[in-house]
């Protein structure tokens, strides 16, 4: 949704990978790809950047998750080497 702005939700991530949501878990969780978390109750929304700001327009109760497109990326170009080289 906010690819220009170089971040994206868990869920599109999930779609950019063609992936579960529950897999965009685990690829933090193996330190595979980064992920942010900005705390809501704790946000100071005038300190942020633009781009942040607008991305958090509604107010929420849990954590705004970020993940980086360049991390998903990456991960694609790995997965597909990997391919490449059990095909040869």
């Amino acid at each position: 949704m906010f690819k220009d702005k170089g971040l994206v939700s868990p869920g599109d991530a999930a779609a950019i990978l063609h992936v579960k949501p529950s897999y965009i878990h685990q690829l933090e969780k193996d330190k595979r790809i980064r992920v942010y978390r900005l705390k809501a109750t704790e946000l100071d929304k005038k300190e942020l950047p633009l781009s942040v700001r607008l991305l958090i327009i509604t107010p929420r109760q849990e954590d705004y998750i970020f993940i980086p497109v360049v991390d998903l990326e990456e991960y694609k170009k790995e997965i597909k080497q990997k391919k490449g080289a059990t095909h040869h």
